[in-house]
């Protein structure tokens, strides 16, 4: 499962790697009002945004009914474990229903410290799994590794770890309902952040251009 925002929809025309997971997935929720807009204006109807975080609050509320086990992956031990203590103090959940597993530092995608987080996500028999390594990595990370990751759903989640463990606060309902997060994730984090929505951002435009042309010629 893929959650594609304007940063997914610029990488998807230009690593072909990336489009390559894409077009492996079962299913693409839109995350980002932005492309939110542009598919209600080339005529898709019934369209919703769901984020990674979202689907957190979801999961947590069916999983223990179904018998879910919901991992998530990525950061360190220490955000692990806070982003399980505040799981239990918003859920009445099971022990065993939520559990995150900590990421080492990876150079690449494919590097092999990744092996023992897999050999540990295994043994927990997942049903579900968010992979919070940020975008394009926790894609390419599936891609790579897929023929050695236990079967479940794989959600590339972003920063949702850090989100459930309060490490960083999502924008306000209203400014995510007008389209601004990236403001708010911008003026958070500027140092990391102002390359991919001030200097990346706008080649989305040419993206809604294109999308515009052909849908008036179809």
């Amino acid at each position: 499962m893929v959650t594609p925002n304007v940063d997914h929809a610029i990488n998807l025309g230009e690593d072909d790697r990336y489009a390559k997971v894409y077009e492996r997935a079962v299913l693409r929720l839109i995350d980002g009002a932005p492309l939110l807009w542009l598919a209600r204006l080339i005529g898709f109807k019934n369209v919703q945004k769901f984020s990674g975080s979202d689907l957190i609050g979801i999961c947590a509320s069916v999983a223990l009914a179904r018998g879910w086990r919901v991992v998530l992956i990525g950061g360190d031990s220490d955000l692990c474990k806070l982003a399980l203590d505040r799981l239990q103090a918003s859920h009445a959940y099971a022990d065993d229903t939520f559990a995150a597993l900590p990421v080492p530092f990876l150079s690449t995608p494919d590097a092999p410290a990744s092996r023992r987080t897999i050999e540990e996500l295994t043994t927990l028999v997942p049903s579900i799994v968010f992979v919070c390594l940020g975008s394009p990595k926790q894609e390419l990370w599936f891609e790579a590794w897929a023929a050695h990751l236990p079967p479940a759903v794989y959600v590339g989640a972003g920063a949702t770890i850090e989100f459930v463990a309060g490490t960083k606060k999502r924008a306000p309902r209203i400014i995510q309902i007008l389209g601004l997060e990236w403001t708010w994730r911008l003026a958070l984090e500027p140092h990391r952040l102002w390359r991919r929505y001030l200097v990346k951002g706008p080649r989305f435009l040419p993206i809604v251009v294109r999308s515009l042309l052909e849908r008036n010629v179809k």
